[in-house]
């Protein structure tokens, strides 16, 4: 064998060799780096007061993290971004199950997020569950949505924010179930349906929502297209306190539709402050409801002799808040029965009254400021209830009190438990 072979053969050994101790000195290495991980862990939990805390307590300062609204998941947002501390804070995190009862899911979803959204609801147990699904075309992301009704039954709060609908003059109600038959949601308190768009509505299926809900206390709806509901049958909901309505598209049958089709016997709280409702239909609903009403908001006042005898068939009301036209005859009625009537609003201690312009160029009567007075005066006088006032800042010419008035409204801010403010903008669409 030459001498060269023989000093490869020498190399080869030698590299053999090497690569063995190189093998045994990264184990080492690698144990010692975990050595230290150890120790540097115990020391961060010798230093740091968080990590010496009970688990109950720093647990409830990690739920103190989260926003008030719904988690839309983001490393650099609470809960995610709590895992990306230190393997203390890690564990806490992953063992409050708290942390992980809200979520914001956004149309259409990322990849990362299809991947996080199981492993977000299996953190939570068998927490009760808040949810909203916003900005969709649910259609491409149907795997997404079977995840959601999954836990249909852990839903607590849900909340709908839809985008526009490309076709604005369809009436058939968006897809939110992705095609599956729609289980009860039987855990579900409050829900909040509406467009995303101010002004653009959308089509939602609120009835069979509500039915879907038995266990249902608060409801708040707003900017969505009323579909056509033919083939519905009334709704007797026995649990729901709070409905507020926004605003609805005006479709054939009208903006009252869903108070037609909705009888809540148990109903406390009446909102409509956007919207107009027939005095007829009404009228039934509070004779079909008979609900204990303790408030009730109309922006849009009915004739006064329908007011009066809802008023009437709501004797436990206890605030009250109307907008009126300044000028309006069924105005005037009103702030004449508060002075002839003592057993409306019997119970009343809150009255919200707001005043909007006059059409420009129509005078306003004399008799109307000084029965509005006169009625506020009473009422104030009568019990004790608090009363607001609210006009317009910059009212036009038709609107503007008189100086007699004006006077009259200093005297009544005088008086115990009434309050008057002005607004920039009238807060009822299309008053100006």
């Amino acid at each position: 064998m030459s001498t060269s072979n023989i000093r490869l053969n020498e190399l080869r050994t030698r590299i053999v060799k090497l690569n063995s101790e190189i093998g045994v000195q990264l184990e080492v290495l690698k144990k010692l780096e975990s050595d230290r991980s150890l120790v540097l862990r115990e020391m961060n939990a010798v230093l740091d007061p968080f990590a010496r805390l009970p688990l109950e307590i720093s647990s409830e300062i990690f739920v103190h993290c989260l926003d008030n609204t719904a988690s839309n998941p983001g490393a650099l947002q609470v809960p995610l971004l709590l895992l990306n501390i230190c393997h203390s804070w890690t564990n806490i995190a992953l063992s409050t199950t708290n942390l992980w009862t809200t979520i914001d899911v956004t149309f259409p979803c990322s990849r990362g997020l299809k991947k996080l959204l199981p492993m977000w609801f299996q953190r939570a147990r068998n927490r009760k569950l808040s949810v909203c699904l916003s900005n969709g075309k649910f259609s491409g992301d149907l795997d997404v949505l079977d995840v959601v009704w999954n836990h249909g039954r852990q839903l607590k709060c849900l909340e709908l924010r839809q985008a526009p609908d490309d076709d604005r003059h369809s009436p058939e109600p968006i897809d939110i179930w992705g095609g599956r038959t729609p289980l009860p949601l039987s855990s579900l308190t409050t829900l909040v349906i509406g467009g995303m768009v101010k002004n653009q509505l959308v089509s939602l299926p609120i009835i069979r929502l509500l039915r879907l809900a038995p266990n249902l206390l608060e409801c708040f709806i707003d900017a969505i297209r009323v579909p056509l509901f033919s083939n519905d049958p009334d709704l007797m909901h026995l649990t729901l306190r709070r409905l507020v309505v926004g605003k609805l598209g005006k479709r054939p049958r009208g903006d009252d539709e869903y108070l037609g089709l909705l009888s809540l016997p148990f109903l406390e709280a009446l909102s409509l402050p956007m919207i107009e409702v027939d005095d007829h239909t009404l009228i039934e609903f509070f004779k079909r409801s008979s609900p204990p009403l303790r408030e009730l908001v109309l922006g849009n006042a009915p004739a006064f002799d329908a007011l009066e005898e809802c008023l009437h068939l709501a004797p436990d009301l206890q605030t009250f808040e109307i907008w009126w036209q300044i000028g309006s005859a069924e105005a005037e009625l009103f702030f004449k029965a508060l002075i002839d009537s003592p057993t409306l609003l019997l119970n009343l201690k809150t009255l919200i009254i707001h005043l909007y312009n006059a059409p420009a160029g129509e005078s306003v009567s004399e008799s109307f400021w000084t029965t509005f007075c006169a009625g506020v005066r009473v009422r104030a006088a009568r019990q004790s209830t608090c009363i607001r006032i609210f006009r317009k800042r910059n009212l036009n010419a038709s609107s503007t009190p008189p100086l007699d008035a004006l006077a009259a409204f200093k005297e009544l801010a005088q008086l115990a438990g009434v309050r008057i403010g002005e607004v920039v903008t009238d807060t009822i669409d299309g008053h100006v």
